[in-house]
């Protein structure tokens, strides 16, 4: 991205605002998709005026991409159970991909995708084998990707040493699931 667009501050943190800007699009997509026009401009306003979503939207971080990306996929995902169109389960498949290459918790939003397409397996009867493609192709690109990281491991087991850990107190929760839900609030 720097090297695209530059170093600056604007243009550091285009990519958070685009993105930022982007999913308010994509959750009224989103929200239209599955419950209709009404919930997709209630789901878009409520983008808007997230205080975490204005927030992020300012800095030159993963989190707006990786909530955008997000959104494209499950976003693909409904579509491709709703038409049981390859070509949507191809895109999923590469939005999904995308979604773990972004951040390493994208691989809690496949496990929802999943979990959703097992639990309501004999519903998708039309879907299945594309859905399974899909899966193929995910996995063999994470894993191909994934590969190079092994060799990192032999030396983390080995090395043990865990004394830079430090248990948190109640009161470390409490605060950071108010910075959480206030994000703005601190301090």
């Amino acid at each position: 991205w720097l090297r695209v667009f530059g170093a600056s501050e604007f243009a550091a943190r285009l990519l958070s605002a685009s993105a930022g800007i982007a999913c308010v699009a994509f959750a009224y997509t989103l929200g239209r998709g599955l419950f209709g026009k009404g919930v997709g401009l209630v789901s878009a306003l409520l983008m808007a005026v997230a205080e975490f979503q204005i927030y992020s939207s300012q800095e030159f971080r993963c989190y707006n991409a990786f909530e955008l990306v997000t959104l494209l996929s499950f976003a693909l995902y409904v579509r491709a159970l709703k038409t049981a169109d390859r070509r949507y389960f191809v895109a999923n498949a590469l939005a999904r991909i995308l979604l773990v290459a972004t951040h390493a918790f994208g691989v809690f939003v496949l496990v929802a995708q999943d979990l959703h397409f097992i639990l309501r397996w004999n519903t998708h009867r039309r879907s299945r084998t594309a859905w399974l493609l899909s899966q193929s192709l995910t996995l063999l690109v994470v894993v191909l990707a994934l590969l190079p990281l092994l060799r990192w491991i032999p030396a983390i087991v080995a090395s043990r040493d865990m004394t830079w850990r430090v248990l948190p107190t109640s009161t470390d929760l409490l605060r950071t699931l108010y910075w959480y839900v206030f994000p703005l609030r601190r301090g």
